[in-house]
Protein backbone atom coordinates (compact mmCIF):
# COMPACT_ATOMS: atom_id res chain seq x y z
CA UNK A 1 0.00 0.00 0.00
CA UNK A 2 1.35 3.83 -1.00
CA UNK A 3 5.09 1.21 -1.79
CA UNK A 4 5.07 0.38 1.90
CA UNK A 5 4.52 -3.33 3.03
CA UNK A 6 0.96 -3.33 5.07
CA UNK A 7 2.93 -5.09 7.68
CA UNK A 8 4.58 -1.88 8.38
CA UNK A 9 1.44 0.06 8.66
CA UNK A 10 -0.11 -1.76 11.29
CA UNK A 11 2.61 -3.12 13.46
CA UNK A 12 2.28 -0.76 15.89
CA UNK A 13 -1.59 -0.94 16.66
CA UNK A 14 -1.06 -4.20 18.91
CA UNK A 15 1.98 -2.56 20.60
CA UNK A 16 -0.44 1.07 21.54
CA UNK A 17 -3.46 -0.81 22.18
CA UNK A 18 -2.23 -3.43 24.48
CA UNK A 19 -0.31 -1.25 26.79
CA UNK A 20 -3.23 1.15 26.98
CA UNK A 21 -5.58 -1.93 27.68
CA UNK A 22 -3.02 -2.50 30.34
CA UNK A 23 -2.69 0.72 31.49
CA UNK A 24 -6.49 1.04 32.03
CA UNK A 25 -7.31 -2.61 33.63
CA UNK A 26 -3.89 -1.40 36.19
CA UNK A 27 -6.06 1.88 37.12
CA UNK A 28 -9.49 -0.14 37.44
CA UNK A 29 -7.99 -2.63 40.15
CA UNK A 30 -6.52 0.29 41.91
CA UNK A 31 -8.59 2.68 41.74
CA UNK A 32 -11.88 0.23 41.51
CA UNK A 33 -13.72 2.16 38.81
CA UNK A 34 -15.42 -0.20 36.64
CA UNK A 35 -15.90 2.02 33.87
CA UNK A 36 -12.39 1.52 33.44
CA UNK A 37 -12.20 -2.28 32.51
CA UNK A 38 -14.91 -2.26 30.18
CA UNK A 39 -12.63 0.50 28.13
CA UNK A 40 -9.83 -2.13 29.16
CA UNK A 41 -11.96 -4.92 27.76
CA UNK A 42 -12.60 -3.47 24.21
CA UNK A 43 -8.68 -2.16 23.70
CA UNK A 44 -7.75 -5.65 24.16
CA UNK A 45 -10.16 -7.08 22.10
CA UNK A 46 -8.90 -4.43 19.28
CA UNK A 47 -5.20 -5.30 20.26
CA UNK A 48 -6.18 -8.96 19.69
CA UNK A 49 -7.65 -7.98 16.48
CA UNK A 50 -4.60 -5.71 15.03
CA UNK A 51 -1.99 -8.48 16.56
CA UNK A 52 -3.58 -11.68 14.21
CA UNK A 53 -3.62 -9.10 11.17
CA UNK A 54 -0.24 -8.12 12.09
CA UNK A 55 0.81 -11.38 12.40
CA UNK A 56 -1.55 -12.57 9.02
CA UNK A 57 0.50 -10.17 7.39
CA UNK A 58 3.91 -10.54 8.39
CA UNK A 59 3.99 -13.76 7.62
CA UNK A 60 2.69 -12.79 3.85
CA UNK A 61 5.57 -10.65 4.06
CA UNK A 62 7.99 -13.17 4.83
CA UNK A 63 6.86 -15.83 2.61
CA UNK A 64 6.67 -13.30 -0.34
CA UNK A 65 10.07 -11.59 -0.11
CA UNK A 66 11.89 -14.99 0.68
CA UNK A 67 13.55 -13.67 4.38
CA UNK A 68 11.35 -15.85 6.37
CA UNK A 69 14.56 -17.89 6.56
CA UNK A 70 16.24 -15.37 8.63
CA UNK A 71 17.21 -16.23 12.61
CA UNK A 72 16.43 -12.72 13.64
CA UNK A 73 12.77 -12.85 11.17
CA UNK A 74 12.25 -16.49 12.73
CA UNK A 75 12.52 -15.17 16.29
CA UNK A 76 10.19 -12.01 15.41
CA UNK A 77 7.61 -14.45 14.14
CA UNK A 78 7.93 -16.74 16.93
CA UNK A 79 7.25 -13.73 19.23
CA UNK A 80 4.50 -12.11 17.27
CA UNK A 81 2.74 -15.49 16.80
CA UNK A 82 2.88 -16.36 20.59
CA UNK A 83 1.41 -12.83 21.30
CA UNK A 84 -0.95 -12.62 19.41
CA UNK A 85 -2.34 -16.56 20.51
CA UNK A 86 -2.26 -15.15 24.44
CA UNK A 87 -3.86 -11.47 23.51
CA UNK A 88 -6.35 -13.57 21.16
CA UNK A 89 -7.25 -15.86 24.11
CA UNK A 90 -7.70 -13.04 26.58
CA UNK A 91 -9.70 -11.40 24.63
CA UNK A 92 -12.14 -14.53 24.03
CA UNK A 93 -12.45 -14.66 27.98
CA UNK A 94 -13.47 -11.67 28.68
CA UNK A 95 -15.70 -11.47 25.86
CA UNK A 96 -16.84 -14.99 27.26
CA UNK A 97 -17.39 -13.42 30.75
CA UNK A 98 -19.10 -10.40 29.48
CA UNK A 99 -21.46 -12.27 28.00
CA UNK A 100 -22.05 -14.91 31.15
CA UNK A 101 -23.44 -11.34 32.68
CA UNK A 102 -20.11 -11.50 34.90
CA UNK A 103 -18.83 -7.83 36.30
CA UNK A 104 -15.80 -6.48 36.26
CA UNK A 105 -14.75 -7.04 40.04
CA UNK A 106 -15.73 -11.20 39.55
CA UNK A 107 -14.54 -11.32 35.93
CA UNK A 108 -11.16 -9.75 36.26
CA UNK A 109 -8.50 -11.60 38.44
CA UNK A 110 -5.42 -11.69 38.96
CA UNK A 111 -4.62 -14.43 36.99
CA UNK A 112 -6.23 -12.44 34.02
CA UNK A 113 -3.71 -9.49 35.15
CA UNK A 114 -1.00 -11.81 34.80
CA UNK A 115 -2.13 -12.71 31.64
CA UNK A 116 -2.32 -9.11 30.19
CA UNK A 117 1.17 -8.78 31.05
CA UNK A 118 2.39 -11.53 29.60
CA UNK A 119 0.77 -9.87 26.31
CA UNK A 120 2.17 -6.77 26.41
CA UNK A 121 5.57 -8.24 27.75
CA UNK A 122 5.31 -10.55 24.40
CA UNK A 123 4.25 -7.87 22.17
CA UNK A 124 7.14 -5.58 23.30
CA UNK A 125 9.49 -8.30 22.75
CA UNK A 126 8.68 -8.80 19.07
CA UNK A 127 8.45 -5.10 18.21
CA UNK A 128 12.20 -4.74 20.07
CA UNK A 129 13.35 -7.58 17.88
CA UNK A 130 11.29 -6.71 14.77
CA UNK A 131 13.03 -3.09 15.02
CA UNK A 132 16.57 -5.07 14.38
CA UNK A 133 15.44 -6.38 11.35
Amino acid sequence: MFGVPLHRLIIYLPVVLSVAALAMDAWAAASGAPRAHAVGSRLSKWAALTALAAVASGFSLAGGSGVGSRGGVTGHAALGSAAAIVLAAFAYARYAAENRGEGPDEAYSGLWMAAEILAVVLVAAAALVGFGL
